[in-house]
């Protein structure tokens, strides 16, 4: 005698095999593409200025990259490969040289969790000059750099030609606001004492010549910028961007700001060509999909299986009849005993 076979048994046949197939992990050959990234971060003071919410309270610049470059990390295809650099006065120094993200990405990540402002080793800040110190460490080791800046530059550069670009992968992130906030200022033990003041910094041009004040004049080298008759604010800090896009494009770079919402990781990876490598892509997902939904149809099939089987077509009428007999039996309607009444 031949059983027959019902649907539910190789449903749920089907299911556990989908789950032990993904269970080895299978994946199927393909191409992908890959970054090599050079993450450098401007630590200077000005990047301590609070000029984002961050969990509903005031973050500084420096808080909201240590929030946003893991979440960058964790958006970059595996086999990416990313180092850290800081930058402080007029370089740029290597931390460590990219490694791959998803090996590596706990130790990446601590790292910038470390990234603190005391690790400067001088308060000047000459953005271009870092800027290019990146770019040529870049060209030597063969990758691309995100620079992190608010472009602020202590003491302030008068304006001169800018250089031109090497051909050097690159994109400058603009970190801040476009209102000036103050400058937080701290003692020798590192503790926060305040907001710097006109008088604490160097308002005017290191390398510019001042024009020979005049008489009745108000201009004072100390205070007021290059060509100002107002008090300068150097002591006040926001992101330049005019100016740093001013840099990428004669550097051949790309601009970003890192505004609230900023899909960082799309910004990178619409930038940068990347490499093409091969990859293997995994199957593990879909099949743990189908294990699921093979076993929701079973369980589904069980249920349907239980209805009742449909009544013959005798057996309705037979029982459509005994229906009626039993509405219409005499009494029913109130009309005494006795057959039902005829009107007409």
């Amino acid at each position: 005698m031949i059983r027959r076979v019902t649907a539910r048994p190789v449903l749920l046949a089907c299911a556990a095999a989908a789950a032990l197939t993904a269970s080895f992990r299978p994946g199927l050959p393909g191409e992908g593409r890959v970054f090599d990234l050079m993450l450098v971060v401007d630590i200077t003071g000005s990047m301590m200025a609070r000029d984002y919410i961050v969990d509903g309270a005031p973050a500084s610049r420096l808080d909201m990259l240590r929030r946003a470059l893991p979440g960058l990390l964790q958006q970059l295809p595996c086999g990416s490969q990313v180092g850290l650099s800081i930058f402080s006065e007029r370089r740029s120094f290597v931390l460590f040289d990219p490694v791959e993200i998803c090996a590596g990405y706990d130790p990446v990540t601590r790292a910038i969790g470390a990234l603190d402002w005391r690790m400067a080793w001088e308060g000047d800040s000459y953005v271009l000059r870092g800027l290019t110190s990146a770019l040529d460490t870049a060209r030597d080791r063969g990758h691309g750099i995100v620079f992190f800046t608010d472009g602020h530059q202590a003491p302030p550069l008068a304006d001169r030609p800018l250089p031109g670009g090497d051909g050097t992968p690159g994109l400058i992130v603009g970190v801040g606001g476009l209102a000036p906030v103050p400058i937080p200022k701290f003692d020798d033990l590192g503790n926060e004492t305040g907001f710097h003041q006109p008088d604490d910094v160097a308002q005017a041009s290191s390398g510019w010549t001042p024009p020979t004040a005049a008489a009745g004049s108000d201009w004072d080298p100390r205070v007021d910028s290059p060509g100002s008759t107002r008090p300068g604010e150097e002591h006040l800090t926001r992101v330049h961007e005019a100016t740093l896009r001013a840099q990428a494009g004669a550097l051949g770079l790309g601009y970003a700001p890192l505004a609230p919402g900023t899909d960082l990781a799309t910004r990178v990876m619409d930038h940068f060509p990347g490499r093409r490598v091969p990859v293997t892509r995994p199957l593990a997902d879909w099949l743990g999909l189908a294990c699921l939904l093979l076993f929701g149809l079973a369980h589904a099939w069980r249920f349907a299986g239980r209805r009742p089987p449909p009544i013959p077509p005798n057996q309705r009428n037979e029982r459509i009849l005994n229906a009626r007999h039993a509405l219409f039996r005499p009494g029913r309607l109130g009309h005494g005993p006795g057959t039902l009444r005829r009107h007409g």
